[in-house]
C-alpha cells in the first residue's frame, strides 16, 4: 500500500511539472507569437512608408519632366498650331494627289515635261514662248 502511495506521490509530483513545462511553453510560444506580430507590424509600417515615399519621389520626377519638357518644348501659341494644321493638311493633299516632291524635284520635273513638250512640237511653242532656265 505505501508503495502505491509513493507510486501516485511519484506520479503526481511528475503530473505537476508536465504541466509546469506546458505553461512555461505555451508562455513561451505567446511571446514569440506577440514577437513576430510586432515585427510584421513593422515591416507592414515601414513598407507602407516606404511605398508613400517612393509615390511622392515619382510625383515630383514627373513633374520635373513635364516642367522641362515645357522648357524645352513650349506649348505653341494657336496662330502657329493653325499653320502647323495648314501645312499638315497640304502635305496630305499633295500626298493623295501624287505630289510629295520637294521643290528641286517639281522643278525638274516641269523642266523635263517642258522640253518633251518641245520636242513634239518645236517651232510653234518656242515662237510663242520664251523659256528663261530655271534654277
Amino acid at each position: 500500500m505505501t508503495s502505491l502511495f509513493a507510486q501516485e506521490i511519484h506520479l503526481s509530483k511528475r503530473h505537476e511539472e508536465i504541466v509546469s513545462q506546458r505553461l512555461m511553453l505555451l508562455q513561451q510560444m505567446d511571446n514569440k507569437f506577440i514577437d513576430e506580430n510586432k515585427g510584421k507590424a513593422s515591416q507592414m509600417q515601414a513598407a507602407e512608408t516606404a511605398f508613400k515615399r517612393n509615390l511622392s519621389l515619382l510625383m515630383d520626377i514627373e513633374a520635373a519632366e513635364k516642367s522641362l519638357q515645357t522648357r524645352i518644348h513650349p506649348i505653341p501659341s494657336p496662330e502657329v498650331v493653325s499653320l502647323e494644321d495648314t501645312k499638315r493638311k497640304r502635305k496630305e493633299g499633295r500626298k493623295k494627289l501624287g505630289r510629295n516632291y520637294s521643290l528641286p524635284y517639281r522643278v525638274l520635273f516641269l523642266k523635263i515635261q517642258w522640253m518633251n513638250i518641245l520636242s513634239v512640237f518645236p517651232h510653234t511653242i518656242k515662237e510663242s514662248i520664251h523659256l528663261s532656265p530655271v534654277l
